[in-house]
């Protein structure tokens, strides 16, 4: 099952609103170092990966491969779900920005993959 980037956006700003009810309103440092946290725990998967690739020391046992792949993509998940907090905070379109800015990258390298300014849901969910 897959979702919109808008569809994100304004589900995971909802849920951030309610849990963040009863506390003190976050601003932009405290979303950024959150995003920045996550992205931080994703690199440390990637390290002990990349350990178990090249047979070098120093993960727990119970670290295997498989379990390392599943903790990467939580972390990934993290680290984007934060992004989009963090473009909330801002009323930035992230879904809006990452299609202009993947779309000017390939202008730019002369590659011909591009994202339509309006993409079928049925693209996104393949």
């Amino acid at each position: 099952m897959s979702i919109t980037f808008e569809d994100f956006q304004r589900i995971n700003a909802e849920r951030a609103a309610e849990w963040h009810e009863k506390g003190e309103e976050w601003s932009l440092a405290d979303w950024g170092n959150a995003m920045a946290g996550e992205c931080g725990e994703a690199c440390n998967v990637i390290k002990k990966i990349r350990r178990i690739e090249t047979s070098v020391g120093g993960n727990m046992k119970s670290e295997t491969a498989a379990g390392l792949h599943e903790a990467l993509g939580k972390e990934l998940a993290d680290t984007v779900t934060y992004a989009f907090l963090v473009a909330s905070t801002r009323g930035i379109d992230l879904g809006a920005a990452i299609t202009e800015k993947f779309n000017a990258v390939s202008e730019k390298q002369g590659l011909p993959q591009r994202i339509p300014e309006s993409t079928p849901e049925s693209v996104l969910e393949d």
